[in-house]
């Protein structure tokens, strides 16, 4: 048991939380929030209690929400795809090669492709894929969230539930979860550890905070430093028993900034970028309700210098006769529907900018399936639009998760990936993107070979001077294509002539042993005449090339 006092001036898990905690960010937080969807960030949303929900305030208007909502579906759509998996697995050149040599490199591929079809499919199980949309809704609003993976399933934090530190570069140091657990869902070990003089009435309802903490750190193996993630936990300032340790590769802790500056402990989200416009839109919606219900209010006025019972107007019917003046009753009312008009038109041009710059009135429609092409076009907007960001996400989280997903189907892989025999290649962010323009250009360039190869092949047949060869290498090189990735290899050539070849030797083995039993009947002349045409195809086959 460790504790912690003036002995023991090692500071405790609780006292680098609070260290680590920046709660000025928090408060904006709150606000960004507010303008948004409240419930993703709201004040004082950690109780020490289980009382129930806390009592969370909005805001006037509910734009905010349905922006936010609008491209969190479709940023978490375009990042993690259903149909097709969002990362390749590659081999080295010493495994391709050792892959070749035995001759199942179809075997291979076919394995692999497998293997990422089933940790793709892993993403979507135990309503992870809601998770992932908590996520993608916390880094717009907040520009921060921490995503766990363990037993196959995703948990998100939000600054509310974690802190950390970077260093000077960027990276993460040090990660401190704080969680309530209460008494009830304690073990018995637990309990023993952090409650050793318990005096409590153990209060099944009674919380305390348990702290994670996930440390960068180097490891010392086979005389070299490896980078890893030391994780530990601590209960009423008393460290537990859990002592894990992870590679930079299968720490299922990842940490996820929006967009981060440079010295900054915690990034910046999307909504800040848009503060102006949402605090018009939160203000002047509060102005507008507000003068509008005012305006609604009926007042009747009445001069008591004039003969007139107030008391017998109010308790008569419609159709009853009331003896009085009527000049000495008008009626009031509040406000001017021309300033009604002015404020509506301002919120509506407010509203229809922060459409544009949250996607909101893209291209694709609001659906659990979408189609490929509308994918390509969800990511290429979001590029154009967030500035990078989307393919900034797909660095930071998408490499760290897929990691975890094969290392969940197949541990024996982490070998592959540590030793670097295994690479993982994204296929969402501007790596999809640039993939998807070379197939476009490959299919134009295929529309002009075909065009071009129609007129030079009737120009050959009054002149041999074209090569259509060249012609067709430049065609592709003018659209961008690399060329040698795309045609057989000297050694491949070689390789396909020589299987012709022993093809057309072995028909022309079978011809013989049919000519020989026709010659054994008299058709000598019809069995020479067949193996003139077989040498012929094996010269033609030879020369192809």
């Amino acid at each position: 048991m460790e504790l912690y006092s003036q002995s023991n001036p090692r500071k405790s898990l609780s006292d680098l939380y609070t260290e680590f905690e920046d709660t000025d960010l928090k408060s904006k937080l709150e606000l960004y929030a507010l303008w948004t969807i409240p419930s993703v960030f709201p004040e004082d949303a950690i109780s020490n209690n289980r009382s129930g929900n806390a009592e969370i305030k909005h805001d006037y208007q509910s734009v905010g929400a349905r922006l936010v909502n609008t491209l969190t579906s479709k940023l978490t759509a375009t990042l993690f795809p259903y149909a097709t998996s969002f990362f390749r697995v590659s081999a080295s050149q010493e495994v391709q090669a050792a892959i070749n040599q035995n001759n199942n490199n179809s075997i291979a591929k076919a394995t692999l492709t497998q293997i990422e079809s089933m940790a793709n499919k892993a993403l979507f199980y135990n309503a992870s894929y809601a998770q992932l949309c908590q996520l993608v809704r916390l880094l717009i609003i907040t520009g921060n969230g921490l995503l766990v993976r363990r037993d196959q399933k995703c948990t998100v934090y939000s600054l509310k539930n974690y802190v950390l530190k970077r260093n000077g570069k960027g990276d993460v140091e040090h990660i401190i979860i704080r969680e309530c657990l209460s008494m009830a869902d304690m073990s018995d070990e637990v309990k023993a550890k952090a409650f050793p003089n318990n005096t409590e009435d153990n209060d099944s309802l009674h919380s305390h905070y348990i702290y994670t903490s996930v440390k960068h750190q180097h490891v010392v193996v086979n005389g070299r430093e490896v980078p890893s993630w030391h994780v530990t936990q601590e209960l009423n300032n008393v460290q537990l028993d859990t002592d894990e340790v992870y590679t930079e590769y299968d720490c299922p802790y990842i940490p996820v900034v929006w967009s981060l500056m440079n010295g900054d402990n915690y990034g910046r989200g999307y909504v800040e970028e848009y503060t102006g416009s949402f605090t018009r839109l939160s203000e002047l919606s509060q102005r507008y309700t507000e003068y509008e219900l005012e305006a609604l209010k009926v007042l009747h006025v009445y001069n008591p210098a004039k003969n007139f019972d107030m008391y017998e107007l109010q308790n008569s019917k419609s159709g009853d006769y009331v003896q009085g003046d009527p000049t000495a009753l008008s009626v009031y009312e509040v406000g001017m529907y021309q300033k009604l008009q002015q404020v509506a038109a301002d919120l509506s041009v407010l509203t229809q900018e922060l459409e544009i710059a949250f996607m909101s009135q893209g291209n694709s429609r609001q659906a659990e399936r979408v189609t490929a092409y509308e994918i390509k076009m969800n990511a290429e907007e979001a590029d154009k639009l967030l500035g990078g960001v989307y393919s900034q996400l797909s660095l930071s989280l998408h490499l760290p998760l897929a990691y975890l997903l094969l290392k969940e189907t197949d541990p024996s892989l982490m070998t592959g990936v540590i030793s670097k025999q295994l690479d993982i290649n994204l296929i969402v962010g501007l790596q999809a993107l640039s993939s998807s323009a070379e197939n476009q250009a490959l299919l134009v360039a295929v529309q002009q070979i075909a065009a071009a190869a129609q007129t030079f092949s009737s120009l050959n047949q009054l002149s041999m001077r074209y090569n259509i060869d060249k012609i067709v290498d430049k065609i592709l090189e003018g659209n961008g294509i690399d060329v040698d990735s795309i045609i057989y290899t000297p050694q491949e050539i070689q390789k396909i002539q020589d299987e012709k070849v022993a093809q057309l030797q072995a028909q022309q083995a079978q011809q013989q042993q049919i000519a020989a039993n026709a010659a054994s009947a008299g058709g000598v002349d019809i069995a020479q005449g067949s193996q003139q045409q077989q040498q012929q195809a094996i010269n033609m086959a030879q020369g192809v090339y």
